[in-house]
């Protein structure tokens, strides 16, 4: 896992050290995220992902490099499903209408840093049931870190102050005062989203 982390920096610096040797370089937005984290352990889970929704596999690098731009680390919740939208308006394109788009454009984040006022946003996450996973939706609530809540199904929850807990280990779905609010707040996000279901092509047997 070392010599991949290593041989995936190495090349990323290739790549980097040619855009900055070329004349649009200084023109050139980078953007750095990933797909997915990775289990060392946690959870009883070793070097897999896809299968569950725990923070170590669902939470990566976001990392925008913006001409004019100074370095600085925004400490609120954010989602690349904000990317979209925020490269769209870096590139001065306007948005969609119709909803097409769920995120929201991380350029206030950008332009307006420098006042430290940056707006908490909540967190959706979601795995669709497939050939080999089973559905799994979250949605992360309230200030920064907030609290996590994972939905099984059904009447199934898991609930975990992300600030207190970060490992998730201790789950708080018993406590109905605070469950409540948290399922409410994740049936309201679902409600402004548009699911689009894919089947499989070949039934799995």
């Amino acid at each position: 896992y070392d010599g991949e982390v290593w041989f995936t920096d190495n090349a990323i610096g290739r790549l980097l050290d040619y855009v900055n040797a070329q004349p649009w370089g200084k023109d050139t937005v980078v953007v750095l995220t990933s797909d997915h984290g990775e289990s060392m352990g946690e959870h009883g889970i070793a070097f897999q992902h896809g299968h569950e929704i725990w923070e170590t596999l669902v939470r990566v690098p976001l990392v925008l490099r913006v001409p004019g731009v100074a370095p600085r680390r925004v400490p609120v919740k954010r989602s690349v499903i904000d990317l979209v939208p925020t490269v769209l308006d870096l590139m001065h394109i306007a948005q969609p209408g119709g909803g097409e788009l769920s995120g929201a454009s991380l350029s206030p984040d950008l332009v307006d840093a420098g006042r430290g006022d940056y707006e908490e946003r909540d967190v959706y996450i979601d795995m669709p049931d497939g050939p080999y996973t089973h559905m799994r939706r979250a949605i992360i609530h309230g200030g920064t870190p907030g609290l996590k809540l994972i939905h099984m199904g059904g009447q199934q929850y898991q609930l975990y102050d992300l600030e207190r807990d970060p490992e998730e280990l201790h789950d708080l779905a018993a406590d109905p005062v605070k469950l409540g609010p948290m399922v409410e707040a994740l049936q309201a996000k679902r409600a402004t989203l548009v699911e689009n279901v894919v089947k499989p092509d070949v039934p799995v047997p």
